[in-house]
């Protein structure tokens, strides 16, 4: 989590959070990470400091998020912490995580999100998506009056970023329809 002169970001996991997190430090003076742990990087918004600050964070499509967390998770080894790192743990393919997740697990990342973004009625104030995510940030920081040098965010290369050459996560119509109906509503909320 970062906190601005005006307002905090969350960070929702796979969502470019740890590359908005370096840009947002390195272009806002003023602004502070609340600790590099797990605990801290990624606090829900209800255990993050600054409840009273304008809130905004990013989102990732289901199949994007998915992806890029079979990526993450075979890349740093795994962890059984949730249900789908279990599942994660168990799939010797790409396709028996998607499946295991979406049969085992529905609507598991629509309800991880509700934790950093909010109901739909008691949202943050604003949610980017991670498929614009360099002017969904600007936009936020436009919108919460912070300073920001732009040239800063343009430059900061890209951190945590997915190898699908050496962990593929390819997706056949199948996979992707069941992902979809499992998370329908991260869907429906942000991508419809």
């Amino acid at each position: 989590m970062i906190l601005l002169p005006n307002s905090r970001f969350l960070c929702v996991p796979k969502t470019a959070s740890l590359w908005t997190s370096n840009a947002i430090l390195k272009s806002v003076e003023g602004s502070r990470g609340t600790g590099l742990s797990n605990t801290n990087y990624h606090a829900h918004r209800a255990n993050a400091p600054g409840c009273h600050l304008p809130t905004f964070a990013t989102v990732r499509h289901p199949a994007g998020w998915y992806g890029s967390y079979w990526n993450h998770r075979k890349r740093s080894g795994p962890r059984a912490k949730t249900v789908i790192d279990t599942i994660q743990a168990e799939s010797k393919t790409f396709e028996e995580f998607v499946m295991g997740c979406s049969s085992k697990s529905s609507g598991w990342l629509s309800r991880a999100v509700e934790n950093w973004v909010g109901p739909p009625e008691d949202e943050i104030d604003f949610v980017g998506r991670f498929e614009n995510v360099m002017s969904d940030i600007v936009f936020a920081l436009v919108k919460f009056g912070e300073s920001f040098e732009l040239p800063k965010i343009e430059e900061e290369p890209r951190k945590n970023v997915s190898n699908y050459e050496v962990f593929p996560a390819a997706w056949t119509d199948e996979m992707r329809q069941a992902i979809c109906d499992s998370e329908r509503k991260i869907i429906e909320r942000f991508y419809s």
